[in-house]
């Protein structure tokens, strides 16, 4: 089993997103009255009218889904299940096991094919790249689920990821208490 995981927002393109809710528009349609040429300008609109602050300034972000806005989820979900669509299509072998949560990917499939799945993933936008993790003798981490082979089974089992913190971080702290002040 191999783990793949993407910086999903800031590699999938406002152009890519559109795309992806476009090609789906046969299902939209059914469940609006707005013309095509209208739904698409109003998605181009929002996707293109993202602005933030950073120290006082205000940027217009010109690249990239948000990570603030609440329809970048779904947009990014949408383009990761066009990938994979697009991916599988052209595989040989059949993938016996696959999950996916968000942005982490973790499948079954021959180690010695693993660099076809992950260069085949790489090049389908030069945006969109994917790290590889292959775990260890003992399995691989998923989330918060170790997973293990056995026998063609896979066994699940709890797992926690080790936290190293440096430092002194009490809630009098000069670090925490710009990052609390807000929430407290």
């Amino acid at each position: 089993m191999v783990l793949f995981d993407i910086s999903m927002y800031s590699n999938i393109t406002n152009d890519l997103a559109l795309r992806s809710v476009l090609s789906r528009w046969d299902l939209i349609e059914k469940n609006t009255s707005i013309p095509f040429q209208e739904f698409k300008r109003a998605i181009s609109i929002i996707l293109n009218s993202i602005f933030f602050k950073f120290n006082d300034e205000f940027y217009e972000q010109i690249f990239d889904l948000s990570m603030r806005s609440p329809l970048s989820p779904i947009l990014a979900d949408l383009k990761i299940q066009d990938l994979k669509s697009n991916i599988f299509n052209t595989l040989t072998m059949y993938i016996s096991s696959y999950f996916r949560y968000v942005d982490d990917i973790v499948l079954a499939y021959p180690t010695n094919l693993i660099t076809n799945i992950l260069d085949s993933f790489n090049s389908y936008h030069e945006r969109i790249k994917f790290t590889v993790g292959y775990g260890d003798d003992r399995g691989i981490n998923f989330l918060d689920v170790k997973l293990l082979s056995d026998n063609g089974k896979i066994i699940f089992d709890l797992y926690k990821k080790y936290l190293l913190i440096l430092g002194d971080f009490s809630i009098s702290s000069p670090i925490t208490l710009r990052y609390t002040r807000r929430v407290l």
